[in-house]
């Protein structure tokens, strides 16, 4: 996570350091480029992995799906 703006130009290493991969930026200036992304917290927080755990989850005081 990075707090504050960024850029796809911070992260010009990524692609070589990592090959073939992808990253998300969880920052406050969305963007993107062929293997990096920025995206803000509201935007992670409501992709479907997260969004599959909180589907899931189940409170086991109250033993009713939230």
């Amino acid at each position: 996570m990075k707090l504050g703006k960024a850029s796809a130009q911070e992260f010009y290493w990524f692609p070589k350091t990592f090959p073939g991969k992808k990253l998300s930026v969880i920052c406050t200036t969305p963007f993107e480029s062929d293997c990096v992304r920025g995206i803000t917290i509201h935007d992670f927080l409501m992709e479907g992995a997260c969004l599959d755990f909180i589907r899931e989850w189940r409170d086991p005081a109250r033993r009713e799906e939230l």
